[in-house]
């Protein structure tokens, strides 16, 4: 196996899943930094909402993020079987296809909320760009080794909306 291709779960990864997504997280982070801790120059709408309502905003989308990550990585690196492979569509991957992607984008939104930094919109927007290639890249590796099991998983769960309604009836 190439020195940057690497799996977890079923399939390979995006060949520099882990870099892009390194990458996303501090070329956003250093966006968000400098408007929202030095320069403050999109962050004005941050004064029309009280802060106490957006730390609180910020800490349910934090929580919100790590039970997707948490959801994720237990299932997946724990609970998959290579030498028997089946679709995983339990927990978190019963509400989204790619919780692990989708837990970036809603800590991103998170921060971005938490100043109100407009600015920080244009690396969310280049991150969600990426992440949504790494996920085609990675559904076509599952629809190879999954066939029509994953295709059809693909029918009931969607990539980036979480569809609630699914997870609660299944309850």
């Amino acid at each position: 196996m190439p020195e940057h291709e690497h799996t977890h779960g079923i399939g390979k990864e995006h060949p520099r899943s882990h870099e892009i997504q390194l990458i996303c997280v501090a070329f956003f982070l250093v966006v968000w930094g400098v408007d929202s801790i030095l320069l403050n120059l999109t962050t004005q709408l941050s004064s029309e909402i009280p802060w106490q309502l957006r730390l609180l905003v910020f800490l349910i989308l934090a929580l919100i993020a790590y039970r997707l990550v948490n959801g994720s990585h237990r299932l997946v690196l724990e609970g998959v079987d290579n030498a028997q492979p089946k679709v995983v569509a339990e927990d978190v991957y019963a509400l989204l296809r790619h919780p692990m992607y989708f837990a970036y984008i809603i800590g991103f939104i998170a921060f971005i909320q938490l100043t109100m930094s407009l600015i920080s919109v244009i690396p969310f927007i280049i991150a969600f760009f990426l992440f949504n290639k790494i996920a085609a890249f990675e559904e076509k590796e599952l629809i190879q080794i999954l066939g029509q099991e994953y295709l059809d998983y693909r029918k009931k769960v969607r990539r980036w909306i979480p569809n609630l309604l699914i997870f609660f009836r299944k309850k």
